[in-house]
């Protein structure tokens, strides 16, 4: 792991190589950040295992630099580079109102709570 200071250094740097670093050591100030799939800004801590709201990718740290591999873990056996393939042909194909892209609280999101109602089971609660 990094010192802060040398991190903070590294983040000013505009070479491909502070670029290539993990997300964990680059980003060290306060939300919101990007999903590293859909690229909205819709997660309120970076690599911490957040679920995007529009997309439903799991901030497991995965990123640019690794985005071809499967990681396995919380986003099964799709690769980011895959999950955001089929998120940029579902939002091009979608006139989806629950996106955020158009205003709403994310498709994804909207999409588990009737899931969630369906069931019967409590709903958890959805970060403010």
């Amino acid at each position: 792991m990094l010192p802060i200071g040398q991190v903070h250094t590294l983040c000013d740097m505009a070479s491909d190589e502070s670029r290539s670093l993990p997300r964990r050591a680059r980003l060290m100030d306060g939300g919101p950040f990007k999903c590293p799939c859909c690229r909205l800004m819709t997660l309120e801590t970076s690599a911490s295992f957040e679920i995007c709201p529009e997309c439903g990718w799991e901030d497991d740290g995965q990123d640019d630099f690794n985005a071809d591999k499967v990681l396995g873990g919380p986003n099964g056996l799709e690769s980011l580079t895959a999950a955001r393939e089929r998120y940029a042909a579902y939002i091009a194909e979608s006139a989806d109102p629950d996106s955020v892209t158009r205003g709403g609280e994310g498709s994804w999101w909207s999409t588990a709570k009737l899931v969630i109602e369906d069931s019967g089971e409590k709903r958890p609660r959805q970060a403010e």
